[in-house]
């Protein structure tokens, strides 16, 4: 059985485990999705004192290698090819209006489609355009709120572009200025 303990050393938040089949103490770094985080494992009994008197020894090592393992972990938008780029950002987009608009898909694909900026099944499959990062992130977040919308209205009547409306501001403008933005990425 082990016991966790959140602690803060300075600026560090530390998590102190303690277990029974422990016999010495070590200190690691954990990724997490909200970063990287310090671990210190000890044996039963070991003093918060004891844990404070160690990280404060290892301090130097510790904060080296957070911030290179922070380094590792930062995404670089600048280092990755433009598909993968293309990728991180409109899913980063879908994902936000999925939460905002609490609606659900059920896959993301990415295509280089030739007519259309996207398209959603009625499996709740979302299929986008590479093409569209090219265009204004205005008109990106239009696409995909249009796009999410059919997984409540599978057509585009005036119910379909009230939801739109509802998310998009100038959707009218945005859906006129897509269209004549085709033609300049194609």
């Amino acid at each position: 059985m082990s016991i966790s303990n959140q602690l803060i050393f300075k600026d560090l938040e530390v998590e102190h485990i303690t277990k029974a089949t422990l016999k010495n103490y070590s200190i690691s770094l954990k990724r997490e999705e909200e970063g990287v985080k310090v671990v210190v494992k000890t044996p039963p009994r070991t003093s918060k004192e004891f844990v404070v008197e160690l990280v404060a020894q290892k301090e130097q090592w510790i904060r080296k290698n957070l911030l290179k393992l922070n380094n590792q972990t930062q995404l670089k938008l600048s280092e990755m090819p433009d598909i993968q780029k293309a990728q991180y950002y409109l899913t980063q987009r879908v994902e936000y209006f999925a939460k905002k608009m609490q609606l659900d898909y059920k896959e993301l694909r990415f295509k280089n489609l030739k007519s259309r900026w996207g398209s959603c099944d009625s499996l709740g499959v979302i299929t986008l355009n590479y093409q569209l990062f090219k265009v204004k992130k205005e008109l990106i977040d239009y696409v995909v709120v249009h796009e999410l919308a059919h997984r409540v209205h599978m057509n585009h009547s005036k119910r379909f572009h009230a939801i739109v409306a509802n998310y998009i501001e100038d959707a009218k403008l945005k859906r006129q200025e897509l269209k004549n933005s085709y033609t300049l990425v194609s």
